[in-house]
């Protein structure tokens, strides 16, 4: 160890005084005494610290790093049990990128908010706390958080209405209802959401609120993952048939108890039918995958990937294709292959 700090020192010696773009993963907890020993190495140069992602997979004393003028982008994990801790960074003026996967308060930590672009925030936050986020950060276009209410939706007054102008991509994981941030936010050039329902988090009602904000953002989409949503399959097609999604280019559902949201109901107007109008759902799908949601006739789904394939309308050509399943019909097989045969790249996992 003392041979690698040293080393440590020469290879950052060797780069004057330039800002410094530095990586350190650690993954076997027995290396705890190392992690901290290289950690230390490193914050001798906190002031020419410009990108930083720290990983640790075992609990380790972060200390206190200072002032850090240079520092743009910053990423720290580690587990430190379940007290909040101090957050350490003291001051960050440049600042622009944070994912903090540390338990911490970061709200209070002082950050640069009206200049921060990206935010990934690993621990949980209610809905007022991620409304305040928005709120103070005018600049921000990607933005990722679990959700955890811990504030009655009647708390939150109608004046907590957050319109964000420059949010672009969202991702929640959330351990309780989402629909009270749903109905307080506006997110009109929005084109990537994700929504990851964490420990059977309840979702009645969520379809309709979800439709709501959709509809009140006017947003286009290019990319909408949702996992273990509870839709069934017409509240799925009602979805898809919104003008938001009319833009989606890259779809992936998944579904841990293996219920059947893709059924005909779905997959017919999914299919394409070569016509030259081409009514079909989603006409700019490139990228699917469906994880234990869909069920349907036999051959149903292959029929519907292979004609997104050889459609004449290179624009909406399938080009990616994941699917994991328990069973799958040999006369969905065998479309499905012979869509791989004309240039369909295909994932196939039945574990």
């Amino acid at each position: 160890m003392e041979e690698t700090i040293a080393m440590v020192h020469v290879w950052i010696k060797r780069s004057g005084e330039l800002p410094l773009t530095l990586k350190l993963y650690v993954h076997f907890c027995e290396c705890r005494a190392s992690s901290e020993a290289l950690l230390n190495a490193l914050i001798n140069y906190t002031s020419r610290w410009e990108h930083v992602d720290l990983r640790f997979i075992h609990r380790i004393a972060i200390p206190q790093l200072g002032n850090m003028p240079c520092l743009r982008t910053f990423s720290i994990m580690t587990s430190n049990g379940p007290e909040d801790v101090q957050f350490p960074v003291a001051s960050c003026p440049e600042l622009a990128g944070i994912s903090c996967r540390i338990r911490c308060n970061i709200l209070s930590a002082p950050l640069p908010w009206p200049q921060l672009t990206h935010i990934d925030v690993g621990y949980s936050m209610s809905t007022r706390e991620m409304l305040f986020v928005i709120r103070s950060c005018p600049k921000l276009i990607d933005l990722e958080i679990t959700l955890y209410d811990d504030v009655h939706e009647s708390h939150l007054r109608r004046r907590d209405m957050v319109i964000s102008k420059t949010l672009q991509k969202l991702q929640l994981s959330v351990y309780e209802i989402c629909d009270p941030l749903l109905k307080r936010l506006t997110l009109p050039v929005l084109t990537d959401i994700s929504i990851e329902f964490m420990e059977s988090a309840p979702t009645r009602g969520f379809q309709k609120e979800l439709l709501r904000f959709f509809s009140r953002s006017k947003c286009k989409l290019d990319r909408l993952n949702f996992d273990d949503c509870g839709f069934d399959d017409a509240e799925l097609l009602e979805c898809f048939e919104h003008d938001s999604c009319a833009s989606l280019v890259d779809l992936r559902i998944s579904n841990a108890d293996n219920v059947p949201m893709f059924t005909d109901a779905v997959l017919i107007p999914l299919t394409d039918m070569g016509s030259v109008e081409r009514n079909v759902l989603l006409p700019k799908l490139a990228d699917l995958s469906l994880d234990l949601c869909f069920g349907g006739s036999p051959s149903r789904l292959g029929t519907m990937i292979l004609s997104r394939r050889i459609t004449c309308h290179e624009e909406g050509q399938l080009r990616h294709l994941f699917l994991h399943y328990e069973e799958l019909d040999e006369r969905d097989i065998v479309p499905i292959k012979l869509a791989g045969s004309q240039g369909l790249k295909i994932e196939l996992s039945d574990e």
